[in-house]
């Protein structure tokens, strides 16, 4: 019996050390908004895309094709509350075999929400090895 629970400890110490090392492997970039006062560091292989107008804007980090893993964040101007007390995030939710989670917030009457996808059997992995390091470093200024 103890073998056996010294053998399932092993394989998940190697699990949990392969994605810190996975995780520390990916080199980041930093994207900075000077307009709407956030930034947030995105893989510095992926692809950026910003779309803005008066009173938005919309910045899409898409990883490598193969990989079909989007982060969206988009910031809208509004007359609602100037600040939220807490983060809204929504738990991971599927459509058809892709799995999303968003997290929105207010700050100075500007609504940010950030939208991370991906392929279903792949989103566990991608929010080890990318979402949470973008979300942790989501910063409005």
């Amino acid at each position: 019996m103890n073998k056996k629970i010294l053998s399932i400890f092993l394989i998940g110490v190697l699990l949990f050390a392969s994605s810190v090392a996975t995780a520390q492997s990916v080199k980041w970039k930093t994207y900075k908004n000077e307009k709407y006062n956030f930034s947030m560091k995105y893989p510095d292989d992926w692809n950026k895309n910003e779309i803005s107008g008066d009173m938005y804007v919309a910045v899409t980090f898409s990883g490598p094709k193969t990989e079909n893993i989007v982060v969206s964040i988009s910031i809208i101007e509004t007359e609602g509350p100037d600040n939220l007390t807490e983060k809204i995030i929504t738990k991971n939710f599927s459509i058809g075999g892709i799995t999303q989670k968003q997290i929105i917030t207010v700050k100075n009457g500007r609504m940010y929400v950030i939208t991370l996808i991906a392929n279903r059997e792949a989103f566990e992995e991608a929010n080890d090895t990318y979402f949470k390091e973008m979300i942790k470093s989501f910063l409005i200024e």
